[in-house]
């Protein structure tokens, strides 16, 4: 359901919603994102440049769906509240 309220019922606009949805999501700053506190890095591993570098590379639609749909069903809901086997039609 779209912020206005209007049900998507399509299924290519569902995908492109919940894309732009998390896209969003990234972007906006949040305490987690702001400041960078030294002595909680130290206390875990951290990435290489390696895999630091893999983050940054373009992902496709197609990508994102297979990580979605690879989701089991019993795991956590979606951002409304329903669970993957309902999206799954």
């Amino acid at each position: 359901m779209k912020a206005d309220g209007v049900l998507i019922e399509d299924y290519n606009s569902l995908i492109d919603h919940f894309v732009t949805l998390c896209r969003n999501f990234l972007r906006e700053p949040t305490l987690t994102s702001e400041d960078i506190q030294d002595e909680i890095i130290s206390i875990g591993p951290c990435l290489d440049i390696s895999q630091q570098l893999t983050l940054m590379k373009p992902f496709y639609k197609l990508e994102i769906k297979t990580v979605i749909f690879s989701i089991p069903a019993h795991k956590s809901p979606s951002p409304f509240w329903l669970s993957l086997n309902t999206m799954r039609c």
